[in-house]
């Protein structure tokens, strides 16, 4: 449980928030930007301290945390060799071979000449590509995502989608997003939260209401087709009215 009491004039991203992740769930963190779900992550895994209340941690977590700006990821490596090194450097009496690393590199869609591509030469879609995958070779059993497509294309996003629904299968993962569609593939519990306030708790299916993301997004009532299923589309999210 973790609240918030600022000094006088200071902003307020959440308070009187009291939540139970357990081993193997798949959670959501669904709101605007500036909500504060990168604040609230950072709390939940120690980095920061929250103004009230306590945070506490189960007992033998490894944490891979995707972060929107990939600053772990060496720009020297190329694909193959980043994965074998986050292998070697995790396990090393059992090292992934070259093949291996070929293969699950391939399984992120790096085929050919790409999986020899440096880092550093990598788009924004490709390098978000390279950390998922570099999750997938980890032996990380908590993966905390944020914001994972941010800045694709429609067609990147949808096969990251794909990719972090693979990842959320044996693993606990929270994911931080602003896009309705993640949350909907990948997790089985939702947090709606904006402007400092928890605006709705439980499965996608319950919480993902058009009464519930009015009060987040302004919905323009058409019904959009993404990867098969029809879903509300919304414009740029903004903070709700008091």
């Amino acid at each position: 449980s973790a609240s918030s009491a600022p000094a006088a004039g200071a902003t307020v991203l959440f308070h009187d928030l009291d939540l139970s992740i357990e081993r193997g769930q798949r959670w959501g963190i669904l709101g605007p930007n500036g909500a504060g779900k990168t604040t609230l992550v950072r709390c939940l895994l120690g980095e920061m301290e929250p103004d009230a209340g306590t945070v506490s941690l189960g007992t033998k977590l490894s944490v891979g945390y995707f972060r929107q700006s990939h600053e772990a990821i060496d720009p020297d490596l190329t694909v193959v060799r980043y994965l074998q090194k986050i292998v070697r450097n995790e396990c090393p009496d059992q090292p992934l071979s070259e093949q291996a690393a070929r293969n699950l590199a391939g399984a992120f869609l790096f085929s050919g000449e790409s999986q020899e591509k440096e880092l550093g030469l990598l788009s924004g879609g490709e390098r978000a590509r390279a950390a998922l995958a570099g999750l997938m070779a980890s032996a990380k059993n908590v993966l905390v995502l944020d914001e994972p497509t941010n800045g694709l294309d429609p067609a990147q996003m949808r096969s990251t989608r794909a990719l972090i629904a693979e990842l959320a299968e044996q693993r606990t993962v929270l994911l931080c997003t602003h896009v309705i569609p993640e949350v909907e593939r990948a997790c089985a519990r939702v947090l709606v939260i904006a402007a400092g306030r928890l605006v709705a708790d439980g499965p996608p299916a319950q919480v993902l209401t058009p009464e519930n993301l009015a009060k987040v997004y302004r919905i323009d009532g058409r019904l959009h087709d993404v990867g098969g299923r029809p879903i509300i589309v919304t414009t740029p999210p903004r903070s709700p009215r008091p």
